[in-house]
């Protein structure tokens, strides 16, 4: 390719999505009761997100890690058989779905 024709576009993310204080994450973690090591699934819950792959991967080693498993997001079209799914692999408990998170709030999961 001519290199006069090609333009580089990085990446963006916005100020917003920024290291936060230690102190600020720590309060944020007693919050929302995450302990330890966590993964954090952020998106609309719907199929086209391959949840369903996620969750049968967590079935296999969740007890195995010490990880926790957290997804946020709202409720997209077709989600119902994505909770069907949690109980009938048996671990409903052990995800934690904590619904639509506000954007004012995502720099504090990212973080998390």
């Amino acid at each position: 390719a001519d290199p006069e024709r090609v333009v580089t576009v990085p990446n963006g993310v916005g100020d917003e999505m920024r290291p936060l204080g230690a102190d600020e994450v720590a309060a944020f973690r007693a919050r929302q009761g995450l302990t330890g090591p966590t993964l954090l699934f952020l998106g609309t819950l719907q199929p086209r997100k391959n949840l369903e792959t996620l969750l049968r991967a967590w079935a296999r080693t969740a007890g195995e890690t010490g990880w926790q498993l957290v997804v946020a997001g709202a409720a997209g079209w077709h989600h119902e058989p994505i909770f069907d799914l949690a109980r009938e692999l048996g671990i409903a408990d052990a995800v934690r779905f904590v619904g639509f998170v506000p954007p004012e709030d995502l720099p504090l999961w990212h973080n998390a």
